[in-house]
């Protein structure tokens, strides 16, 4: 497997025999400047995955999205992920952790230069632990192509700010 890696966007390249191309994950819409995430402020952004020029995939793509919370203060809160469908906002199930969450698939046949975006917020509960000043939380996007061996194709990493909620 080859890494090629460029700011805050990552394509994964293996052996063209276990996979059917590569894709380009983008996160938009966080910044600097964005609000931090605190409970009743949710923090919106939006997911791009970009077909590369040598796509030709015939299965279906998944994406998931790993939030890591900081660990030094060790915090936990307690965060959903939410994307738009069909104009409503739409809670998406964890999946291998509190913090891990599967988007709906891509369909197959994405194509060189073809984008899918997802609409995508952080919301936070209101039950979540009280923390002190704002703490960065990092996290990923990895695409897989849904496939017997399931090659990582893109991957892209960003961060937010967990805003002080009281101590």
């Amino acid at each position: 497997m080859h890494l090629v890696t460029s700011g805050a966007q990552d394509t994964v390249q293996v052996a063209p025999d276990e996979q059917e191309g590569t894709v380009t994950d983008t996160v938009s819409g966080l910044s600097e400047a964005s609000p931090a995430l605190v409970p009743g402020r949710p923090v919106p952004f939006s997911l791009s995955v970009t077909g590369d020029a040598d796509s030709r995939f015939t299965h279906t793509l998944s994406s998931t999205v790993s939030l890591y919370p900081p660990v030094d203060p060790y915090l936990r809160p307690s965060v959903r992920l939410q994307f738009l469908d069909n104009g409503q906002w739409t809670e998406l199930p964890t999946a291998d952790g509190p913090y891990n969450w599967k988007l709906p698939a891509v369909a197959a046949g994405l194509t060189p230069g073809e984008v899918h975006t997802y609409q995508l917020r952080f919301v936070e509960d209101a039950a979540s632990e009280p923390r002190a000043g704002d703490w960065q939380a990092n996290f990923s996007v990895f695409t897989y192509q849904d496939s017997a061996n399931r090659p990582l194709v893109g991957r892209a990493d960003s961060s937010i700010v967990l805003g002080s909620t009281g101590d």
